[in-house]
């Protein structure tokens, strides 16, 4: 992609001071609410769920992370979404046959305005490049479901579940670009993009699990399943045939077995379980040669893995936990856009490479404490919980730039007081007391080779005070 002719690198080792340029930052204003109603005649539940969120924002940020004002972004994004739920079941009357059945609408309107100005502060103050573009999004969800179990002896049961899942999205885009480097945001300034299109799509996706209760404390099951994650629209598109042109849906097969199983006069809880997945049409974001980012359809992939997770009450005060989990993954098929070191196009063949971040392994620890103190109301708790995980791939094709991030430890404790009811709560808790920086997510290269990462909170301690009725 075009290049700045500008490399910043951060001079700060501390991830949470950074040397950005002075910018208003992002303000957020959201309202929401939710209506839960339940109904029972004893013979069958009916359960509705009905939401409504509205939220605004306005950004200001240096998108190229130095303390020089390169690339300001300004954007401001208006949002509404409303959902309802409304489930029916059989559940009070059920005698071995239970079933359910539901419906789901969502609909998301929202707006987004957003320029950028490269070297905003030459010219006497004038942009030497500027970019605008302004997006609408309309979306509206359906989907019908059911899921009936069937226990065709005492010991075994079937169960099956079904999906109709239909996405209707609508948008209009109006993209612009001027200036010395406006071939970085189009591909033909001279013409603004500017269209709209819609596109609807839908999945039928199904469930099919066999369960057997082998012993009263041993259980295994065994399961198939779809998944699917609707297509949609690139923000940033370069012609007039990217803004009516959308990326498909991500579909996904699962296959899982496993046994859930206490021993022990059921002190020892031992979870275990073993699953594949097949990836399809996975939707990578990504730059394009010439700057702008986009979304496409890009690569098939499969993770194979064990988890395995322990409880043990060691004594009645002290209860001790251990889960872990194993990933065999790579991508089956992807051919990436990259450009090399001479800001030329190539294509990378990823087909192989271990999945973006995936670790081969993760590993949990924890432990809780009845501390013992006599309290006239109430019990005093304690708990730890160790985390750890291996090393992951920030990038398909990892490389000098787009490397390996490193495994991360975490540690989180937290004392506690919980009243006889236990409807009041009064905590004393730290949140990473290694203050390990945990990258969290990593976007791909933007301009002048810098690219946005997200961090996990520092070291975090506080109070909290909880409440139910």
């Amino acid at each position: 992609m075009p290049s700045l002719g500008y490399v910043f690198n951060e001079l700060s080792s501390d991830p949470y001071r950074v040397s950005n340029s002075p910018v208003a930052g992002i303000e957020r204003e959201i309202y929401g609410g939710s209506i839960e109603a339940n109904w029972t005649n004893g013979i069958i539940d009916v359960f509705s769920l009905t939401a409504l969120r509205d939220g605004d924002a306005t950004v200001e940020r240096d998108i190229a992370g130095s303390p020089d004002r390169i690339v300001i972004q300004s954007a401001t994004q208006t949002s509404t979404i409303f959902d309802h739920e409304t489930r029916i079941s059989n559940a009070p009357s059920a005698a071995g046959l239970t079933w359910m059945a539901g419906v789901f609408v969502l609909t998301e309107d929202s707006e987004r305005t957003e320029e950028k100005l490269v070297l905003p502060d030459l010219l006497g103050g004038a942009a030497a490049t500027y970019q605008e573009f302004t997006q609408t999004n309309e979306t509206t969800a359906y989907g019908i479901f059911a899921d009936a179990l069937w226990a065709f002896t005492d010991a075994t049961s079937l169960e099956l579940g079904l999906r109709y899942s239909q996405d209707e999205k609508d948008h209009t885009i109006y993209h612009e670009a001027s200036g010395a480097l406006a071939d970085v945001f189009l591909l033909d300034p001279s013409t603004p993009v500017q269209g709209g299109a819609d596109a609807t799509f839908e999945q039928v996706t199904w469930k099919v699990a066999v369960n057997h209760q082998m012993a009263p404390d041993v259980f295994v099951y065994a399961s198939a399943g779809n998944g699917y994650k609707a297509g949609g629209f690139n923000p940033e598109p370069q012609t007039d045939l990217d803004a009516i042109t959308p990326f498909d849906e991500e579909t996904v097969l699962s296959y899982e077995v496993g046994a859930k199983t206490e021993f022990f006069d059921n002190s020892l809880r031992l979870n275990v379980s073993a699953f594949h997945t097949d990836f399809s049409d996975i939707q990578v974001e990504f730059f394009t040669n010439i700057g702008t980012t986009v979304v496409d359809n890009v690569a098939s992939a499969k993770i194979t893995g064990l988890e395995l997770e322990t409880l043990w009450a060691a004594t009645d005060m002290v209860t001790l936990g251990i889960s872990g989990s194993l990933y065999d993954h790579e991508y089956d098929d992807f051919v990436q856009l990259d450009i090399d070191d001479a800001g030329d196009p190539v294509f990378v063949d990823n087909s192989g490479n271990p999945i973006a971040n995936v670790p081969d392994w993760t590993l949990t620890a924890t432990a809780q404490a009845e501390v013992p103190v006599d309290l006239k109301h109430g019990s005093l708790r304690a708990r730890a919980d160790f985390r750890v995980r291996d090393d992951i791939n920030e990038d398909a094709n990892p490389n000098l730039l787009q490397g390996v991030r490193p495994g991360e430890e975490i540690l989180n404790a937290r004392f506690m007081w919980t009243s006889d009811d236990e409807n009041y709560e009064l905590a004393i808790w730290g949140q990473n007391l290694l203050d390990n920086a945990e990258i969290t997510d990593v976007g791909p290269f933007g301009l002048a080779n810098q690219r946005a990462v997200g961090y996990a909170p520092p070291r975090t301690l506080g109070i909290s005070l909880g409440a139910q009725f």
